[in-house]
């Protein structure tokens, strides 16, 4: 699955945030592809900011990047 293109500036946490979020959607959905997709977008908003998991976005980020991407 390819990953979302973004302006990356701190990469750092951006696995932790994609696994994390892609666990917590897999439970929610058992979707595996709607799983790596969010997990994908968690971890692409995190790459946009600074600050390893402080970085992190919230749901709504998440679900509101998935609407635009």
């Amino acid at each position: 699955m390819p990953a979302f293109k973004v302006n990356a500036v701190d990469t750092l946490g951006a696995g932790d945030v994609f696994h994390g979020a892609f666990t917590f959607r897999l439970v929610e959905t058992g979707d595996l592809i709607e799983s790596m997709r969010f997990g994908a977008a968690a971890a692409a908003i995190k790459c946009t900011r600074f600050g390893g998991l402080m970085g992190a976005a919230t749901r709504a980020e998440v679900d509101d990047f998935l609407k635009r991407n």
